[in-house]
């Protein structure tokens, strides 16, 4: 560390007075007599180079110093995402002193590794790992690393410059190298006024001075506008960096080929924005103009590719350093965890591998903090977006029935909401056929550690929304709900494809997340197109046991309010079933037949027992069937119309043995075909 300081501290002095040395002279009235453009930018590019020398210098002190004093401790797991490949043991995790357990990071790790077309080391993002808590957020003051002593002096330095190329940009306002580099210290120094003059005086090719004056805007933080902006900015080959969609969806390796769109599909661009929309209701724009945000920064910091901490040319992976920000924008922390011998031995192993180019140490850490999300879903939800299941939506990691994260979870792509959210996950589903469209209901689970709120305790106000499209959002209603217990969210829908989603608001007070659940519904037709003499039948709906009066009688107010989270069942449990039919009035002879059949493959000595007589057939169906009308059994009517009769029995589950069921209802006038409705549980012991 005292090395380090000692000679940083005399070349940070030094690199101070580098614009006064340079291009720091008055500007000229007359333009005729300004310096030719490729000299200007010659010597603003050899002063920016010993401006991110010497901040590399202090930064590398800056991180001995840190470890030091043991604000960021090196573990196994801050390796396994310092030099993330597919071995699984490689000479650095010796020399690394292990925290824990870090096996679940290395697999999360691994898993989203970013590889370079140029060159052997990956790059893996992921939680912060340096530290149990962040010691500071980078995203607001890049700065923030540094020892004071280097802060003042570098921040100087950077104003210089930004004075140079302030003198310059009005001379060569046609220059991107200028206005762009010029943009992004004055992004990094905080100087909004300089963000907003470079976009004034930009005069370079339509397109760059469109992206920098959008740019601006966003950074001003008016959304609607900047969303505007972007979406002006003309059509040239190297938008591709800001507008390649392909880098975000959670299966992003699905993407076909075809879509990898350097020019930009408008189509396509609404509908995966829609779909990434954190809330439903909330329309602004803030995810998609981060994304445009994070290209024009990584368009930027390309135009230098030394950079302050770490080089981004091609051949030291600077492909795979612009897909990283796109993705997942600025990290929180990057820390240089592998300073010396662990970052000597990774590039020892590099050569091993077949590394020909040039090594590029240090190796930083790029840290996100827990609270970032990911918005954008999988390629099969941006593409169908009303067929996609609740799980097309990651949002946040997983959770057991426990409540507990999934271990090595990390995303495709992060953006920090404004305030914190999570995931709700959606169990059994029903859509019922009603006369002008249809009535959702699904089941939605409200687990108390997930959403840090007291079991028992209530959620006032939870919105059921839909949205056709892009440009439509209903609310279909709000209903309270009781932590940790079962929500069922109902909704009644046009007969149209459309998302639903179901949200609730960050409680201000107690630090509580927002709720955000979503999943694709194509209802069936409505009832006002079957054919006269026709009748349906619902999907069997699980639900408690209908003991109360309404639900034994199969009141859906009563029923479907008590819908079980899923189709798992521990043997011995009772259970209740829910199904309506269509087109048959409540007078009207019918028979009705209730099956239960095990599906799972019974095993080779079984049958042969089965065949010889000796052993039991697990797999014999168990049927009950009935003819109504039956003074004994209840029924409800609803509906005007066709007509709509509903019905509620319960189910002891303790004479099957584990396994896959499928339980099936059907319904036939005598002397018709039966039209049947289908589900299926899972016993276990």
């Amino acid at each position: 560390m005292i090395a380090l300081r000692t000679i940083a501290l005399p070349l940070l002095a030094a690199v101070s007075a580098v614009p006064q040395q340079g291009i720091g002279f008055p500007e000229p009235v007359d333009q005729r007599f300004a310096p030719p453009v490729e000299r200007v930018e010659q010597v603003v590019r050899r002063d920016y180079v010993r401006f991110a020398d010497a901040y590399q210098v202090a930064w590398r002190a800056s991180q001995l110093d840190e470890r030091q004093r043991g604000v960021v401790v090196p573990s196994r797991a801050a390796g396994a995402v310092l030099h993330c490949h597919d071995a699984s043991a490689t000479p650095w995790q010796a020399r690394l002193e292990t925290v824990g357990t870090a096996d679940s990071m290395s697999t999360g790790a691994r898993a989203r590794q970013i590889t370079s077309a140029y060159h052997l080391h990956r790059l893996c993002p992921f939680w912060l790992v340096s530290a149990a808590s962040l010691p500071r957020d980078e995203r607001q003051d890049p700065d923030a690393a540094l020892l004071p002593a280097f802060r003042s002096v570098l921040r100087d330095a950077r104003a210089q410059l930004l004075l140079q190329l302030q003198v310059a940009t009005r001379q060569h306002p046609e220059s991107r190298f200028l206005t762009g580099l010029r943009l992004r210290l004055a992004v990094d120094q905080g100087d909004t006024a300089a963000v907003r003059d470079v976009a004034a005086v930009c005069a370079a090719e339509a397109a760059w001075c469109g992206l920098l004056r959008a740019y601006a805007i966003a950074y001003a933080g008016d959304m609607w506008a900047a969303q505007r902006a972007f979406h002006a900015v003309e059509d040239a080959p190297w938008l591709c960096e800001v507008y390649d969609l392909a880098l975000l969806p959670s299966d992003a390796e699905r993407v076909p080929r075809g879509a990898r769109r350097c020019a930009r599909d408008a189509a396509l661009r609404e509908r995966l924005w829609w779909v990434s929309r954190p809330f439903l209701e909330d329309t602004v724009p803030a995810r998609e103009v981060a994304h445009h945000r994070r290209g024009v920064e990584a368009m930027l910091h390309r135009l230098t590719p030394q950079l302050e901490r770490t080089a981004v040319y091609d051949s030291t992976g600077g492909d795979a350093w612009q897909d990283l920000r796109i993705r997942y924008g600025a990290p929180a922390l990057m820390t240089a965890l592998g300073i010396g011998a662990v970052d000597q031995e990774h590039s020892g192993y590099l050569v091993r591998l077949g590394l020909t180019g040039p090594v590029q140490e240090p190796y930083p850490t790029y840290e996100y903090p827990r609270r970032m999300v990911s918005v954008v879903p999988s390629w099969a939800a941006i593409r169908e977006p009303f067929t996609a299941p609740p799980t097309a939506w990651q949002l946040t990691p997983p959770r057991d029935e426990y409540g507990q994260e999934e271990p090595g979870w990390f995303p495709q792509e992060l953006w920090d909401p404004p305030v914190p959210m999570i995931a709700l996950h959606r169990g059994q589903a029903v859509t019922l056929r009603r006369q002008d469209g249809a009535h959702h209901a699904a089941v939605v689970r409200l687990d108390a550690n997930g959403l840090r709120r007291p079991a028992g305790g209530a959620i006032e106000q939870v919105r059921v929304l839909s949205s056709p499209s892009p440009n439509t959002v209903v609310r279909r209603g709000v209903q309270r709900a009781v932590v940790q217990r079962p929500f069922v969210a109902r909704a009644d829908l046009p007969p149209e494809p459309t998302l639903l989603g179901v949200e609730f608001d960050h409680d201000p007070r107690s630090g509580a997340p927002a709720g955000v659940g979503r999943w694709g519904v194509v209802p069936p037709l409505p009832l006002r197109v079957l054919p006269a003499g026709r009748y349906d039948i619902s999907v069997p709906v699980l639900i408690a046991p209908p003991d109360a009066p309404r639900a034994a009688r199969g009141d859906p107010d009563a029923a479907l309010p008590t819908m079980l989270d899923g189709h798992h069942f521990t043997s011995g449990s009772r259970i209740g079933v829910y199904w309506e039919t269509y087109g048959i009035a409540p007078g009207d002879t019918v028979e009705l037949a209730f099956w239960v059949e095990r599906v799972t493959p019974q095993t080779p000595l079984r049958q042969l027992g089965v065949a010889l007589r000796v052993a039991t057939d697990l797999n014999t169906p168990v049927a009950v069937s009935w003819r109504e009308p039956d003074s004994g059994r209840s029924s409800f009517v609803f509906g005007e119309g066709v007509p709509i009769v509903a019905r509620a029995i319960a189910l002891d589950l303790s004479s099957l043995t584990t396994g896959a069921y499928r339980l099936e209802v059907a319904v036939a006038r005598p002397g018709e075909p039966a039209v049947r409705g289908r589900t299926e549980i899972h016993i276990a012991r």
